[in-house]
């Protein structure tokens, strides 16, 4: 609960808190929770049910709002899964439906720069998984962005483990 003081305490000129929907291990509503390789397969096989998707990214953002009596400043995915196909259209919907065009989050785009070696990814490993996550929607979270007026972020920074240390931390 300490972290929901100290958050609105902070400057929303300075400082961008946004929300990081989890729809892989600990969502809100009940049902809701499945592995992120479920979440791919059944959003690439268009399995999902729009309604449970959107009522779910609703109560997150509901509980977002509560706590910090704002907006999220921007909307990213835990493992990623705010760019799948029917979880972004859900999002984008339903941020479009609560939010005014000055109210709204930018979203976190997923796709590194190009060109960089794979050293700056931390090895071939980060480099992989780097594009491996953007192939898995991009590109689509990208131009349905551009499309219905959302800003977000050029690129995707950072690529790795909880194990790096501080050194692979700084690089």
């Amino acid at each position: 609960l300490r972290w929901k003081h100290q958050a609105r305490g902070l400057d929303a000129t300075q400082v961008d808190v946004g929300l990081h929907l989890d729809l892989s291990e600990c969502p809100l509503l009940p049902g809701t929770r499945q592995p992120v390789a479920q979440w791919i397969m059944r959003s690439y096989g268009g399995l999902l049910h729009r309604r449970a998707v959107q009522a779910e990214i609703c109560a997150q953002l509901d509980a977002f709002e509560e706590a910090l009596d704002r907006p999220p400043a921007y909307v990213d995915g835990h493992q990623h899964v705010h760019q799948l196909p029917q979880v972004r259209d859900a999002l984008v919907d339903a941020l479009q439906q609560r939010y005014t065009q000055k109210q709204r989050p930018w979203l976190r785009y997923t796709a590194g720069a190009a060109g960089l070696p794979a050293s700056a990814y931390g090895g071939w490993r980060g480099w992989a998984k780097a594009r491996l996550i953007a192939a898995l929607g991009s590109q689509g979270l990208q131009a349905l962005a551009q499309r219905n007026g959302f800003a977000h972020n050029p690129r995707l920074l950072g690529v790795y483990g909880f194990d790096a240390g501080t050194d692979g931390y700084l690089a």
